[in-house]
């Protein structure tokens, strides 16, 4: 579900659409001698959304971002004594940064109306039955284009 009457829902790179779930394989932020699999869901939450990763069942980690939520799991990580990284991308981690899932969200019904995202297209867009090509545009409502490669701008 596209929440694009809200700002927080979106930036200019990501759509954070309610429901979206992803799964991820990472260190037990309880046994850091396992891993275990997270489940990030986003939520809700009025003004901004929530996200959630559980590691076991009854344990979730909230925040109002991805990347605060992902924080807290890394901090929990390294309390116990196992040096981890201190900052990890919210949207990378629930997989918003995938180029697959990237093109699926900005299909949606009223994803068009997220008036901060630049919408991105596929070099493959304008033929149809082609293998998709990795390569995308950022559009910019102000006619300026750039060069994007899996999300992210490159000099």
């Amino acid at each position: 579900n596209i929440v694009w009457d809200r700002e927080a829902y979106h930036t200019n790179r990501y759509i954070f659409p309610v429901g979206f779930m992803s799964k991820k394989q990472y260190l037990s932020a309880v046994d850091v001698t396992k891993r275990t699999t997270y489940t990030s869901e986003i939520l809700d939450g009025g003004d901004t959304p929530i996200v959630t990763a559980a590691d076991q069942p009854g344990r979730k980690f909230s925040a109002s971002s991805s990347s605060g939520v992902w924080k807290k799991i890394l901090d929990e990580i390294n309390c116990q004594g196992v040096p981890s990284k201190t900052h990890a991308s919210g949207p990378e981690m629930l997989g918003l940064s995938h180029l697959g899932i990237t093109k699926y969200i900005q299909e949606l019904p009223g994803a068009e109306k997220c008036t901060k995202y630049v919408m991105q297209r596929w070099l493959d867009d304008d033929q149809p039955g082609k293998q998709a090509d990795l390569s995308v545009k950022a559009e910019s409502t102000d006619g300026d284009k750039g060069s994007v490669t899996n999300g992210h701008d490159h000099d």
